[in-house]
């Protein structure tokens, strides 16, 4: 996305990083390998972001990125109508092919639309 939107790299991974590990525990197995790795990230970031009563374990770092006005994928130019486009090439990127939970095409466009 980087290279197609004048954004960067660390502000799209940040805006990015909450929808991508929610995706991730959801569509994991409870018991797995790859399920285990994803709780121990969240838990990760709840510890250097403590996560807001009654709320997730990533709700903290939420909260945080909302404080410092991190800017949403939106407001680097990136549009709904691009959002099929830009799912289908994240299931091709290779940093997509080292998930420890294959993502479809569906699964990254909810991640899209959830850092829009």
């Amino acid at each position: 996305m980087g290279g197609r939107y004048e954004a960067p790299h660390g502000a799209l991974c940040g805006r990015l990083l909450v929808p991508v590990m929610r995706r991730n525990l959801a569509c994991s197995e409870p018991g797995t390998v790859s399920f285990d790795r994803h709780t121990e990230c969240m838990a990760i970031v709840a510890r250097v972001f403590p996560p807001q009563d009654g709320l997730d374990q990533l709700s903290g770092f939420e909260s945080w990125m909302r404080y410092k006005n991190l800017p949403r994928l939106s407001d680097w130019g990136v549009r709904a109508t691009s959002l099929d486009e830009l799912a289908i090439s994240a299931t091709q990127a290779s940093s997509s092919k080292k998930n420890a939970t294959p993502l479809t095409a569906d699964e990254f466009r909810r991640i899209l639309e959830d850092a829009l």
